[in-house]
């Protein structure tokens, strides 16, 4: 009773709640609380009120505050009153445990060493946010943190009115409080960025597939289909047709893999040329082209560039079969219904059948290239509808490779794998240095095919400068092309050093140091000799090689 009154507790009998009053350091009152203690309160009745003409949170401390003792700050009045009747040296906060006082009305805390003993419920986990305001005023700052003996939802009240915690549980959790620095405080400023970053990402996924379901659904028609494969395999079928024989059959999706700056602009202009015209495809490849035109969605180039340096030097025999649009510099994103149906019926006005997209990477506006499903559904959601759409048999789509070095054959498309995945037949365009007989290095293009129905190996492209077509020069491989050069080379140097060693010809390094041209190329020319037969081995000292030139590699040299 003494502490009560000592704390200047009263009681209103009429409103039966506890008056607490706040002063400051001098005794001067600031407010009055109104506090219902009970622990189960009835309907409708607030447990806590304060003063009226009161504003904002204060400091309640009814003993003061002793400095140079470590300050427990509690979660509320009540367990701020318990922990003084056991002589600790207890303030708390008024208005709840989120709140914290002005500056000006903490001055007794300044300086002092803290320790938060908050409530162990979702409200009471919240501390971090006052600790973290006490710092700059606090000598120190700990949080307990309790145990999982405490149940969820006690107070400090509650653990001293257990029988089984009492005082003992309170004074090992306030022993064993953490520490709370500046550090901890940015640790919680981040981690709290990271929760909202990661709730507004949550969000933005939900709105993404909640659009990517209704676009379906706007989108979706049912398939004709047959009610058995009984029923499918009655129908009279044609063979498999090709528009381009061995390169692309009737109605396929064409991806061209185009090696950076290989020139796959003039080649889709000879396709162009060759769809019109009916001419061989690269001289080789015979053509079976629509009756309708072809079209070409040109999304690179600027119309003067694409009609003087590309088309015009081709002449082109029948332009009338062919409808280009140009579209560089403009926003043309196949994307918006207004685009698509614009586009649609620009293809059926012009009556075509056929279609070049140039190149992928323009004409889809990928927001990130290397999203597969962001690619997949611009390729099957946006593209193929629009093929469909306008009555399009045939489409061709560039697309550039990487610039990463990767194994030759298997370079790829830049950016998500399922471009790749897309295509019914896919051309694979590419250059290479190669070294002829003579050690001179040029660069050569090479194109090889492969999908549904396609398998032509690599094969080396010719280009005519004064018409800038494009033409099968010779079948081999990269790699190919670049040994042949390097063999014969190496049996013209071996001819050349066959006096050294008294007639035995040049070592390996000798003879690799003569010659000229990649390390590789030079190794795999020299190797390609000895297999041949043009060049034979014979032991040298000190484990050394000698290569000479034999009668077979003699007759070479003599044709050569």
């Amino acid at each position: 009773m003494e502490q009560a009154v000592n704390a200047g507790l009263g009681w209103d009998p009429n409103e039966e709640r506890v008056w607490l009053p706040v002063e400051d350091e001098s005794g001067n009152l600031l407010t009055i609380i109104r506090r219902d203690f009970r622990p189960v309160m009835p309907a409708k009745r607030v447990k806590s009120m304060i003063w009226s003409g009161s504003k904002g949170a204060f400091l309640y401390a009814p003993f003061g505050v002793r400095q140079g003792e470590e300050v427990i700050v509690a979660a509320g009045e009540r367990d701020c009153l318990a922990l003084l009747a056991l002589g600790m040296n207890a303030v708390c906060f008024t208005n709840g445990e989120k709140v914290v006082p002005a500056s000006e009305r903490m001055t007794p805390l300044l300086g002092q060493d803290l320790v938060f003993a908050y409530d162990n419920d979702e409200g009471g986990r919240q501390v971090q946010k006052v600790a973290s305001a006490l710092l700059p005023h606090a000598s120190s700052v700990r949080i307990v943190n309790w145990s999982n003996d405490i149940p969820d939802g006690y107070d400090v009240w509650d653990i001293l009115s257990d029988d089984k915690l009492g005082i003992g549980a309170v004074q090992k959790a306030l022993t064993d409080a953490s520490p709370w620095g500046e550090g901890d405080e940015r640790a919680q400023q981040d981690q709290a960025e990271f929760d909202r970053a990661l709730a507004r990402a949550l969000v933005t996924e939900r709105v993404r597939d909640h659009m990517a379901v209704l676009r379906a659904d706007a989108l979706f028609s049912a398939p004709v289909s047959d009610h058995t494969l009984a029923e499918m395999l009655t129908k009279e079928r044609e063979p498999l047709r090709f528009t381009i024989e061995d390169l692309h059959p009737e109605g396929s999706n064409g991806l061209i893999a185009a090696q950076y700056k290989v020139g796959k602009t003039t080649l889709m202009m000879n396709l162009l040329k060759s769809y019109a015209d009916g001419d061989k495809f690269l001289g080789n490849f015979r053509m079976n082209p629509g009756d309708g035109r072809i079209a070409l969605l040109n999304y690179e180039l600027t119309e003067d560039m694409i009609i003087d340096t590309y088309l015009k030097p081709l002449g082109i025999e029948n332009p009338d079969r062919i409808a280009v649009l140009n579209l560089r510099g403009m926003n043309f994103d196949l994307r918006s219904p207004s685009a698509f149906a614009w586009g649609v019926k620009w293809l059926q006005d012009r009556g075509c059948d056929a279609l070049i997209v140039d190149p992928f990477g323009a004409a889809a506006r990928l927001a990130n290239e290397n999203d597969n499903s962001e690619a997949r559904n611009w390729l099957l959601g946006t593209l193929d509808p629009f093929k469909e759409a306008a009555g399009i048999r045939d489409l061709w789509m560039p697309a550039h490779t990487g610039r990463a070095e990767k194994a030759e054959g298997s370079e790829h498309v830049r950016g998500a794998s399922s471009v790749d995945d897309w295509a019914d037949v896919r051309w694979l365009y590419t250059k290479s240095a190669v070294t002829d007989s003579d050690g001179n290095t040029f660069s050569r293009r090479f194109m090889s095919a492969a999908g549904r129905g396609v398998d032509v190996s690599e094969r080396q492209i010719g280009f005519d400068k004064d018409d800038g077509t494009l033409f099968v020069e010779e079948f081999v491989s990269r790699a190919k092309a670049r040994t042949e050069g390097a063999s014969i080379q190496a049996l013209r140097v071996a001819a050349a050093m066959a006096h050294l060693n008294d007639g035995k010809g040049p070592n390996t390094g000798a003879l690799h140091d003569a010659m000229k041209g990649e390390t590789g190329a030079i190794k795999s020319g020299v190797k390609e000799s000895i297999d041949k037969g043009w060049l034979a081995v014979s032991k040298g000292p000190n484990n050394s090689k000698f290569l000479g030139v034999t009668d077979a590699g003699r007759a070479v040299l003599g044709d050569a």
